[in-house]
């Protein structure tokens, strides 16, 4: 007992290494001893060895019932992210843990985290009545409270984490975060920056600020901040979709088509996306390329009347004019109102000699109220069918 009293002695003073060498000691003499194995597991903790931290808490545990050990391992499995797992050890450790303050905080955390939102409010406002002056309760009740569609509850609470430290990035980034979700974009703006300025490695604050610009048409910076983004989060899907987006946006089909491949490896079962990729060979003028992933597409989902017109398209460019018929054909028969398809039918019908055919499609389509299609089909019956 003299030995662990010196360890936590030690330990109380920030002499980790020391502490941790009084508490082997002890378990040496009492082989077994749970209080020396509970400081072994302390003094790993603090020393960042999780695994072996881990070890000698969950021995802890095997023995009997222990909050304070509960607790740690908690805290363990918060950091690794395992949420879930961090969850039970806080559930487990919170109706008789009477130490650590600031277990409730990591209790409404790990809610949070798993999903249970309401019951993560109500947690973060009990806690935050015993502890007012704690920054990451106002945190994350600020994120649950976004979720919870209470946008200006939120901005409040975050406000509340700044004033008490306005030194953390992550601080910075949830405020951009809500002022996002009220689309005042350019004041996320400044908000993501300031977390920048504090930590420039932030990769989820470059990833935001560059969905920020792209929600600005600012498509260049958006790419900048999301291709430095995507250096430290690389199976993030959400970089890739935005890359692929705003440089489809900007005419950077090849740039569009490698961020597409890039997302379809991190997510393999998103046959969606060949219709993006499809679009970018054929403005590539990748035709066979295109109509391989457009004929995917259709075996995949069924007839498509987008896919139909751009299969149309890609036998149009490839001088295939029967198949391009065919296709805008089908495109017309699954979606009457898709007058791109009526027109280019018509474009095509006459190409072939069938001026009759269309003739009578473009005499439609110059009725329709669409201003654009309308004018258009005037403009073909006065050229090409008097």
């Amino acid at each position: 007992d003299a030995i662990i009293s010196y360890g936590y002695e030690l330990y109380a003073e920030g002499e980790y290494v020391l502490a941790l060498q009084q508490f082997e000691l002890a378990e040496t003499v009492s082989k077994g001893s749970t209080q020396a194995r509970l400081g072994i597991g302390k003094a790993y903790f603090q020393l960042t060895d999780y695994d072996e931290a881990k070890r000698a808490l969950e021995s802890v545990n095997r023995a009997g019932e222990y909050s304070e050990a509960r607790y740690y391992l908690g805290r363990i499995y918060f950091l690794k992210r395992d949420y879930s797992q961090a969850l039970y050890q806080f559930q487990k450790a919170y109706t008789t843990d009477t130490i650590n303050d600031d277990l409730g905080y990591f209790l409404g955390a790990s809610l949070f985290e798993t999903g249970d939102n309401p019951a993560a409010i109500d947690q973060l406002e009990l806690d935050l009545i015993k502890h007012p002056d704690y920054d990451y309760s106002y945190y994350y009740y600020a994120q649950a409270l976004l979720v919870a569609g209470k946008s200006d509850s939120a901005l409040m609470a975050i406000n509340q984490a700044l004033n008490i430290n306005a030194l953390i990035p992550r601080f910075h980034r949830a405020k951009g975060d809500i002022y996002f979700e009220k689309q005042n974009y350019s004041t996320a703006l400044l908000h993501y920056t300031d977390a920048l300025n504090l930590n420039p490695a932030y990769a989820e604050a470059r990833l935001r600020r560059g969905i920020a610009y792209g929600a600005l048409s600012r498509y260049s910076l958006a790419i900048v901040d999301l291709e430095e983004a995507q250096k430290r989060l690389p199976i993030e899907p959400l970089i890739p979709e935005m890359l692929a987006q705003y440089k489809f946006d900007t005419g950077d089909y090849e740039g569009s088509e490698a961020a597409l491949n890039r997302l379809m490896n991190i997510e393999p079962d998103r046959t969606e996306l060949l219709f993006k990729r499809g679009l970018c060979y054929f403005y590539m003028e990748k035709y066979e390329e295109a109509i391989d992933d457009f004929s995917v597409l259709h075996d995949a989902f069924g007839a498509d009347s987008e896919v139909q017109f751009y299969l149309g398209n890609c036998y149009e460019a490839k001088r295939d004019l029967p198949s391009a018929i065919y296709h805008y054909s089908q495109a017309v028969e699954l979606d009457f109102n898709n007058l791109r398809a009526h027109h280019n039918r018509a474009v095509v019908l006459f190409e072939v000699g069938k001026t009759e055919q269309a003739c009578k499609a473009w005499a439609w389509l110059s009725e329709r109220t669409d201003e654009y299609f309308s004018k258009l089909g005037k403009e073909h019956l006065e050229l090409y069918c008097n």
